[in-house]
């Protein structure tokens, strides 16, 4: 009988199992934060009271701001130093912020000038916290914000009940505003209604420490201030008639928007020293009856011997788009060639005419700048005060009476 060989089966083979190794995953390498690049200042003045400015810059500042505040607190006296400190150090830290924020981008003739402002700022005097756009213009505008972050709440203000008014809003404060050359500065009424007193530091040129202050009545909507505006003619600079002008600097502009054109403006400049027989004056632009430029005329300013600062007071129209410059008054003469000279109430077509200014080479003491084409002069021959035609008079030395 046949054999049949039996069937053995394949073996199965079963591969081995392999077991992926475990994914390491590389701890991420943190990098510590540079430490805050730190700012020097004169032997025997301590800069560890700026460190809640320092908290509230994220990062601290970048060397070259630091340098930049180092160079302005080395370039001012030890007094003015410390003084600059103390004053940034009893700041909301925001608002120390700010002043360090500012000063790390100046010139080194701005961030000087920083601080000296901030080393004579009046105790309780706050900084206003601005935002930095390009306007439509092309002008680099900084607003700024009045209100507070204190809770809002019901309070009495001249015995009326006033609703949702920010507490540190209800009280007559200063609020300085700091813009450097070439900004502008735009300030909206706050919520509470109310407007603080203003000061606007002139932190370059010749006018440099000059702080412009003013109050607004309630009408004011905003108040728009420019320290070295662009595009002015050599009349607008300083270039006047009248031969009595010496400009102390480039003038500054303000712009007041107002629910009403009768509401009052109060400004308040300091007294600047000037030469020996000059009297400073500050000038304020009139517009023409088309609108524009028509001239300068003297602010009637009143001089406060207890803070050494001249006052005036002007309303909203005046000041709705306006030229503010300082100046040195010397004295000046002019004589009529001949007696047909007259004498008006006002520097344009609407003065009133007063007649015949007097005789031939009569001589007047001139009063203010030439606008358009007269100059405000006082006559001997009335007593009192007029414009005459520029076109008929010349220079000429005081009476020999």
């Amino acid at each position: 009988a046949a054999v049949v060989a039996p069937v053995v089966a394949a073996p199965v083979v079963v591969p081995p199992v392999v077991v992926p190794a475990p994914v390491v995953v590389p701890a991420p390498v943190v990098v510590p934060a540079p430490a805050p690049a730190p700012i020097s200042a004169p032997p025997g003045v301590s800069t560890e009271g700026l460190s809640n400015a320092f908290a509230a810059i994220p990062g601290g500042l970048t060397a070259e701001a630091a340098q930049t505040v180092t160079t302005a607190l080395m370039a001012v006296d030890t007094t003015t130093a410390q003084a600059f400190v103390n004053t940034l150090s009893v700041l909301p830290a925001a608002q120390a912020a700010e002043v360090l924020k500012l000063m790390s981008s100046s010139t080194p003739e701005e961030a000087k000038a920083t601080v000296q402002f901030m080393s004579t700022l009046a105790p309780g005097t706050e900084v206003a916290l601005g935002t930095t756009a390009v306007s439509a213009d092309g002008k680099e505008t900084k607003t700024f914000s009045l209100d507070d972050d204190a809770p809002v709440a019901g309070t009495t203000t001249d015995g009326v009940e006033v609703a949702g008014v920010r507490s540190a809003t209800t009280g007559k404060r200063t609020v300085a505003i700091l813009v450097k050359s070439g900004q502008v500065a735009r300030i909206n009424r706050s919520k509470s209604g109310i407007w603080p007193d203003l000061t606007f530091p002139l932190l370059s040129g010749k006018l440099s420490g000059v702080a412009p202050g003013i109050s607004l009545p309630a009408d004011a909507t905003s108040v728009t201030f420019e320290p070295t505006p662009a595009g002015l003619n050599t009349v607008q600079q300083g270039s006047l008639g009248g031969g009595n002008v010496v400009p102390l600097g480039l003038p500054f502009t303000f712009k007041v928007q107002s629910d009403s054109r009768s509401a009052r403006v109060q400004f308040s400049l300091p007294s600047i020293k000037v030469g020996s027989g000059q009297t400073l004056g500050y000038l304020y632009s009139i517009s023409s009856t088309t609108g524009g430029f028509a001239g300068y005329l003297r602010a009637p300013a009143e001089f406060d011997a207890g803070t050494t600062r001249q006052t005036w007071t002007l309303s909203t129209a005046e000041v709705a788009d306006m030229l503010v410059l300082p100046v040195a008054l010397q004295p000046a003469f002019v004589q009529n060639f001949n007696a047909d000279a007259h004498i008006f109430s006002g520097p344009d077509e609407f003065g009133v005419d007063f007649g015949e200014a007097g005789p031939a080479f009569t001589t007047f003491t001139v009063v203010g700048p030439q606008v358009g084409t007269r100059i405000y002069v006082y006559s001997p021959v009335s007593g009192g005060y007029g414009w005459i035609e520029a076109s008929g008079v010349g220079p000429s030395g005081p009476p020999l009476n």
